[in-house]
């Protein structure tokens, strides 16, 4: 392989693991980001029915 040749198929496979890579930190994101909305939730429920 020749000093800054890229082959098609490493190019693509770039592509592809950078894609992944933002697909699965963006799904963990917004897993996090409904849990913590939901526990918030619940605790102004609870907070609510102590008063």
């Amino acid at each position: 392989m020749f000093e800054g040749a890229h082959y098609l198929s490493d190019v693509l496979a770039g592509f592809m693991f950078g894609f992944v890579f933002a697909i699965v930190w963006i799904w963990l994101y917004e897993w996090m980001a409904n849990r913590v909305k939901l526990r918030l939730e619940a605790e102004e429920e609870t907070t609510q029915s102590m008063f």
